[in-house]
């Protein structure tokens, strides 16, 4: 991007990435953001630190959902309103929740992203990650299995298009090609 463009975006641009666990809100988000030379948040990162380290399987049993939920609301509202360039990766379950929802959808100046990719695809990713049994909690109390993936992200997947402005199909691209595909949004806002 030239910096006649970039100079364009100074005012605070946003990025938001939304999605399913799995669907590399985090990977493409940071990878995104350092080709731009952009903040980058991870709402689910702010959370953890904001509950001392806890992972996020810890807090939702040590203080619940509601709290968990309270939280990201909170900080999903802060990112959205926060100065400068930043690229967002949101919680899969974010703009489940009507205070994020609201927060994302009328964030002024920013690109809503749904990184979508097929239920066995999510699950393939998610069940590679030695550690998301320890640091992300089951959503239905059925365990992390594909039965679970598809449940959730059959309720979420219409939440997830009306929070967006544009589907970025991530099954089978790389992530150089996501990350050019989404940087290469921001210049037709």
């Amino acid at each position: 991007m030239g910096n006649s463009s970039e100079a364009h975006y100074n005012g605070g641009m946003k990025i938001i990435l939304l999605g399913y666990r799995g669907s590399g809100k985090s990977t493409v988000g940071q990878h995104v953001a350092k080709k731009l030379g952009w903040a980058f948040v991870d709402t689910d990162e702010v959370i953890v630190e904001r509950f001392g380290g806890m992972s996020i399987a810890k807090i939702w049993s040590e203080y619940g959902e509601r709290a968990f939920r309270e939280k990201e609301v909170e900080v999903v509202k802060e990112a959205c309103d926060g100065k400068g360039d930043a690229v967002i990766a949101l919680g899969g379950g974010a703009v489940m929740q009507k205070g994020a929802f609201d927060a994302v959808v009328g964030c002024c100046d920013a690109v809503r992203v749904y990184l979508s990719a097929p239920a066995e695809v999510l699950y393939e990713r998610i069940s590679g990650d030695v550690k998301s049994d320890e640091t992300r909690p089951s959503l239905t109390g059925k365990g992390t299995g594909l039965d679970e993936v598809r449940e959730i992200l059959a309720k979420r997947v219409e939440t997830y298009q009306a929070a967006s402005d544009v589907i970025v199909d991530v099954a089978a691209p790389e992530l150089e090609q996501v990350s050019d595909e989404i940087i290469g949004l921001i210049g037709q806002q």
